[in-house]
């Protein structure tokens, strides 16, 4: 199943201000199993998900992943949603999910939070949580492409998200730091607790239940405590360290290489080859004036960057080769097409070589010659003979391309499944229950081979129940190595 990264994954439920998030399922059964249970519950494009605060609906695919829609507004009012373009993939909803995973922790110390999410320019909102507890705060720092405010962070404690940097020098001096990622289960997000030590591998799988909050705000982990109890907790010395940080980070060159970074990415996004590598290139200058984070930031970007660049000459280097062919085997359709792209390219890109020159000249002369005009030969006359009347072959059907029948067979699968997963129902009645089973049973002979051991299992026992059915062509049995093997395909 192809998965389309611009595809809305996720909503939240019953209005657009709510703070409950949801997935919706990929696979097209799952989606139907979905759908029975949440009936009477509405899907919104929540601005907490940088939605733009409309209803949604589930569009069921086969092809590709489902997904949420965008539903008609009835007073005709279609705004722009920008998760249409930016994408709105199962990690959009990875804030609200924090929210949810430690509300019990909270509650289970009498806490009452209060949540902010906090938005910055050119980043989605949620890629800061600020959690405010009893006058102290918690900040989760989740997007790696937002710099950690560090003179924010000096108010309170921090947690870092999936891929977020901290320089080893920053991390010496605090000794360790919090980390969360997310992890998906069916339709379930499920939130994972590490703590990263100077000079140790970072440790997963600490279950919340297992962490506290400290009155002065900091989550302490099973590590953190191990690492208080023999060393102390001086939030007076860690605070110092924020300070240093943040005044580094003010700088002039700092935010100049804020800035590079920013536009780097920008430029990558909009395909800018030329002026990425030339951002490249000024960024390479300011390597010998970074230190810490701001240098692990820039490392990162150019790695990024030169891995884009490739990708691009790889690229630019088949579209070439491609019209350098179409162009030698005279094919005008093929080569204008290319001409256009290759045009297209060569503004966006660096100036073309010598070599790109002589392709692209050549092309442009063979679709603008035209081509020549046959002489027309005189007409020949008809040489009539005659034959005696055959008798005419029999038409035979056209033979099922295999592709075709595959096809087929898919779609007769689909329908199949969707049947047992109706028939699992127990709110049918056994009028409608027979006619459902009556449409499985004129599948079985062509997609019954392919039934897991449940599925086969269950229709016989179903069939058993209709004396009108039993003598109907049955699936495959099921065997004792169909019940006990590994092999065997299972829902």
């Amino acid at each position: 199943m192809a998965f389309d990264t611009r595809l809305i994954q996720t909503a939240v439920l019953g209005g657009p201000d709510s703070y409950e998030p949801v997935i919706c399922p990929e696979d097209p059964i799952e989606l139907d199993v979905f759908k029975e249970e949440m009936q009477g519950v509405t899907f919104w494009c929540s601005p907490l998900l940088g939605g733009c605060g409309r209803q949604l609906g589930t569009r069921r695919c086969v092809t590709r992943a489902s997904h949420f829609f965008h539903l008609h507004d009835p007073e005709g009012v279609q705004s722009d949603c920008s998760r249409r373009a930016r994408g709105g993939g199962i990690g959009s909803a990875d804030h609200l999910f924090i929210k949810s995973a430690m509300q019990r922790m909270f509650h289970r110390q009498g806490l009452e939070p209060r949540y902010r999410f906090v938005s910055h320019d050119d980043a989605p909102v949620g890629s800061v949580v600020d959690i405010e507890l009893n006058g102290h705060k918690l900040r989760v720092h989740m997007n790696k492409d937002v710099p950690i405010d560090w003179e924010a962070v000096g108010a309170g404690a921090l947690i870092l998200g999936p891929g977020v940097q901290i320089s080893d020098d920053l991390l010496q001096v605090l000794r360790y730091v919090n980390r969360v990622k997310f992890k998906s289960e069916g339709r379930r997000r499920i939130m994972v607790i590490g703590t990263q030590v100077a000079g140790e591998a970072t440790t997963w799988g600490i279950d919340p239940s297992d962490c506290r909050i400290a009155e002065d705000g900091w989550l302490v982990t099973p590590v953190v405590e191990r690492i208080w109890n023999a060393e102390g907790h001086d939030p007076a010395r860690l605070q110092d360290a924020f300070r240093r940080v943040a005044g580094e980070t003010a700088s002039d060159a700092s935010r100049q290489i804020g800035e590079l970074i920013r536009l780097i990415k920008m430029d990558m996004h909009a395909g800018l080859t030329g002026s990425v590598q030339s951002l490249c290139e000024q960024a390479e200058q300011e390597i010998s004036r970074c230190s810490g984070a701001a240098l692990s930031r820039l490392n990162a970007v150019l790695a990024e960057a030169h891995d884009w660049l490739n990708g691009q000459d790889r690229d630019r280097q088949r579209l070439f080769n491609r019209l350098g062919k179409a162009q030698r085997n005279r094919d005008v359709t093929q080569t204008r097409a290319l001409v256009a792209r290759a045009e297209k390219l060569l503004k966006r890109g660096t100036p073309p070589s010598q070599a790109e020159q002589d392709i692209l000249a050549a092309a442009k002369r063979m679709i603008s010659t035209p081509a020549p005009v046959p002489t027309p030969r005189p007409p020949i006359p008809p040489l009539t003979i005659n034959v005696p009347p055959q008798p005419q072959p029999e038409l035979q059907p056209p033979v099922a391309r295999p592709r075709q029948k595959q096809r087929a067979e898919r779609e007769d699968l689909t329908k199949a499944k969707e049947i047992i997963v109706r028939l699992r129902s127990r709110r049918l009645s056994d009028k409608e229950r027979l006619d459902i089973l009556t449409r499985l049973v004129s599948l079985e002979e062509t997609v019954g081979h392919r039934f897991s051991v449940r599925e086969r299992h269950d229709i016989q026992r179903w069939k058993r129940k209709f004396p009108s059915l039993r003598g109907s062509a049955a699936v495959p049995a099921v065997t004792d190595s169909d019940a006990t093997g590994g092999s065997a395909e299972t829902e």
